[in-house]
């Protein structure tokens, strides 16, 4: 089973839990995650069933703790912004229901856009950037550089009514639609061309994008996303 994490494709399960327990020993315990490992776990903890619960009023950051009854394993906890801390179980994470049609399109969406996203962040990195190669968050101000960055849309135009107003305009049945290995071996992409570059104009022609710190792109995520759960339910 290929899983995807913020833009990291796994060809199995097995492997995903290698990268993530590297992550996890890689830390001294109580340190607050940084970089492309922040951008990376911000990303799965997007995938957990209960990443509302987890989330809560929004996240600070993410951190390294131990287990307290043995001190023997490491697991990721979210320290949310009114300074409340909660665990989270990454293998919780790696077994969500990436075959809904739905899911699938999004994916598929997503891989087709991504040459725009990062056109979009280069360029913004390339005009905005100080000394440092840094550039402010558009949500926090906190400075941030390209391995420590998202690029997410502005609301009220989110990625998810993106797709969906795509999928009515164009009178499309999700379920019908046929999806192929991509040429790496990593991923699904469509198997209509046709399909993914129409897409592609549209977005383009609808986005308006901003470059934000993965934590703070995180906070949105319980807001930005009822149309799109309401819809594939």
């Amino acid at each position: 089973m290929m899983i995807e994490i913020s833009n990291r494709v796994f060809k199995t399960k097995k492997s995903a839990e290698e990268f993530i327990q590297d992550i996890l020993y890689k830390y001294p315990l109580n340190q607050s995650l940084t970089g492309e490992d922040l951008v990376f776990v911000c990303g799965m903890l997007e995938l957990h069933p209960d990443k509302d619960v987890k989330i809560g009023v929004g996240v600070s950051s993410i951190i390294i703790e131990s287990d307290t009854e043995f001190n023997k394993t490491r697991h990721f906890s979210v320290v949310r912004t009114d300074g409340s801390i909660v665990d989270f179980s990454f293998k919780k994470c790696l077994s969500p229901n990436l075959n809904e049609p739905i899911k699938l399109f999004r994916s598929c969406a997503r891989r087709a856009i991504a040459n725009q996203c990062l056109s979009f962040r280069d360029e913004f990195f390339h005009k905005e950037q100080n000394l440092d190669t840094k550039v402010p968050c558009a949500i926090t101000g906190v400075l941030i550089d390209k391995n420590n960055c998202h690029v997410d849309h502005i609301h009220p135009e989110t990625f998810d009514k993106i797709i969906l107003d795509f999928i009515a305009a164009n009178n499309i049945n999700v379920s019908e639609i046929k999806f192929i290995e991509a040429q790496n071996g990593i991923g699904r992409v469509f198997a209509d061309d046709t399909l993914k570059d129409s897409f592609s104009k549209y977005h383009k022609s609808v986005a308006k994008l901003q470059v934000v710190s993965p934590v703070a792109n995180l906070k949105q995520k319980k807001s930005k996303n009822v149309a799109y759960k309401n819809s594939s339910k």
